[in-house]
């Protein structure tokens, strides 16, 4: 399990519970009123923010909103996530739904059943194109990363 997933564990269990009630029921290829699904994924480099919901949720030095991954969406079928080091994977799209399938790579469901999910949007306010990802770690609750297009 990458790293990243790893802390990610950490911190859920940590406080696993405040998010189940922060986040409320599972996002199923619906994003936030603020988004609407696109039926396109737009090549470039993503630049994520994880909300935990109106409330701050505290630990570490970080609290409510922080930013978190980066990965580039290279073509239409490759990604490549940006950690300590570069991470190839594929993907596949449904333009009919929004849902970014990861097939391989860091983002790809583990054999523990942790996954993410995620769905191509655009912002209702600008048009930009943004990426939402839902991590889902069993028993230990969710987290939602709003991923802009940034370059």
């Amino acid at each position: 399990m990458p790293f990243f997933f790893r802390a990610l564990s950490g911190i859920c269990a940590t406080v696993g519970t405040a998010i189940g009630i922060l986040l409320g029921p599972a996002m199923a290829q619906s994003p936030s009123p603020n988004y609407k699904v696109s039926s396109t994924v737009v090549p470039g480099h993503y630049a994520c923010l994880e909300f935990r919901g109106s409330r701050p949720v505290e630990f570490g030095q970080y609290t409510g909103t922080r930013f978190s991954n980066e990965f580039d969406i290279v073509d239409a079928s490759r990604y490549e996530y940006r950690g300590s080091r570069r991470q190839p994977g594929a993907y596949s799209f449904s333009a009919s739904t929004g849902a970014i399938t990861w097939t391989s790579g860091p983002f790809a469901p583990d054999a523990d059943g942790t996954s993410v999910e995620a769905v191509s949007t655009v912002r209702a306010s600008d048009g930009r194109p943004a990426i939402i990802l839902t991590f889902k770690i069993p028993g230990l609750g969710e987290s939602r990363e709003f991923c802009a297009l940034v370059r």
